[in-house]
């Protein structure tokens, strides 16, 4: 069964305003202008839609590339009429391989809603809304192209998903380009979905609860959250059997002990600043006033070292 949901975005023509809230039921004068009097999301569940990017970043005469594929897969319709989207990277960085996972739902507007436990934010590629900055649309048979300040976002609209995404940036020197086009479909069987379903919950959610706590831990107790995030990566391997989730535990799991050496590395080395006079040192202020670490002895001082580019 193929469910089809409307995508009818007000747009901001104020890239000022690209944070606000967007609208359902507004037609927007780019739509209007390519002809298209709305569009709309249609999915069917197990039908996989994968997606290919490659990144490609420039600073002087250094060159970087990295590639990645996105793969979505909708997974269920929900009562409220929204669609839960099942949605796995993996990256490809200087021969690099990294996993990851996340969920979206996508509501019976268009809206897209962030369902993944706090603290996490997915770069969702393609699957974003109608960017708020676009001033323009061009039709080109079935696509909807939008045209932004630094690229373009397409959509197919006769098979009702995003068809790419294009973006380059020129910042002091460095260039950045990012292109994202639609690869293929890959079906999944019921058996694949029912397993996905069950187990994509359990490994988003211990992925992002579990298996950094060490992050924050104290540096007396992360031998202790090291051995707490061990004990829940192993047991997540345990219990989940598909191996395109299973990924993104094992990277988890490969990394931890380099992670936690480093973490220990940096405990080490403020410990051995922790409690002992600070080096002299004068600075001037932006006023020209200098300042001698002396002047301060017996108060909290907060130096903020930043640059301006």
């Amino acid at each position: 069964m193929r469910v089809t949901i409307g995508l009818l975005i007000l747009l901001s023509a104020c890239s000022g305003d690209r944070h606000r809230e967007q609208e359902s039921g507004a037609m927007s004068p780019a739509i209007a202008t390519a002809g298209v009097p709305s569009l709309a999301y249609s999915f069917r569940v197990g039908d996989e839609l994968v997606y290919h990017t490659t990144d490609v970043a420039r600073v002087l005469l250094f060159r970087s590339e990295h590639t990645e594929t996105e793969a979505v897969c909708p997974l269920a319709r929900r009562a409220n009429g929204s669609w839960r989207l099942l949605v796995r990277w993996t990256f490809d960085i200087d021969g690099e391989i990294l996993r990851d996972v996340c969920r979206i739902d996508i509501m019976p507007d268009g809206r897209l809603v962030d369902c993944n436990p706090p603290g996490y934010r997915p770069d969702l590629g393609p699957w974003r809304q109608i960017p708020a900055d676009a001033d323009r649309a061009e039709r080109d048979g079935d696509v909807v192209r939008f045209r932004t300040e630094s690229g373009s976002w397409a959509f197919d609209a006769a098979r009702g998903r995003p068809a790419g995404v294009e973006s380059e940036t020129d910042e002091d020197g460095q260039t950045q380009k990012r292109t994202t086009t639609f690869r293929e479909v890959v079906r999944r069987d019921a058996e694949w979905i029912r397993t996905a379903q069950r187990e994509s919950e359990d490994v988003i959610d211990t992925l992002r609860r579990d298996a950094f706590r060490y992050r924050g831990a104290r540096a007396d107790r992360i031998d202790a959250a090291y051995a707490a995030t061990k004990e829940a990566l192993t047991s997540l391997l345990a219990r989940t059997t598909l191996p395109e989730l299973r990924g993104p535990v094992e990277d988890a799991a490969s990394k931890l002990e380099t992670v936690v050496r480093a973490r220990r590395e940096d405990a080490g080395r403020l410990r051995r600043h922790l409690d002992r006079p600070s080096p002299s040192w004068k600075l001037r202020d932006l006023e020209g006033k200098e300042h001698a670490v002396e002047d301060y002895r017996g108060s909290v001082l907060i130096l903020d070292f930043w640059e301006s580019g």
